[in-house]
């Protein structure tokens, strides 16, 4: 596993991602080489979106309160315009981690965007709050 995350940061994905399949056909179980996999998949470009969807679910799937895979899924609803499933997956985040910060800002963006302006303010505040540098909100 640490070897694919080696991989990952000298950007060598293929070799990142075959070793999170190797680590999948031992232990099918492992909820961070599905998010692991995923995210590499969605750095490499060539997978189809569903497919990378579809390791997202498996690791929530695994371990509901990975906070990676939910956030990830957040912001892959929020880019495929499913603005209900991504605040559902930041409300996941935020249920398991009341201070990810980046949670907030993108259900922020998302109600936003569905034209809910009040509660999209109360989570842009809750991102200053936290992080009272963020310029974003």
């Amino acid at each position: 596993f640490d070897k694919g995350e080696k991989f990952m940061e000298q950007k060598d994905l293929p070799k990142a991602m075959a070793i999170f399949e190797q680590v999948l056909k031992v232990d099918p179980e492992n909820s961070d080489a599905y998010c692991y996999l995923a995210l590499c998949k969605r750095q490499e470009g060539k997978s189809p979106i569903e497919e990378i969807e579809e390791l997202y679910l498996r690791a929530v799937e695994l371990e509901p309160d990975n906070t990676d895979a939910n956030y990830a899924l957040g912001v892959l609803m929020l880019e495929l315009g499913k603005k209900d499933k991504a605040i559902g997956f930041f409300d996941e985040v935020i249920r398991w981690d009341k201070e990810y910060v980046k949670a907030w800002y993108n259900k922020g963006v998302a109600l936003q965007d569905k034209g809910e302006i009040d509660q999209a303010i109360r989570c842009y505040k809750k991102v200053l709050s936290l992080n009272p540098k963020d310029s974003k909100a």
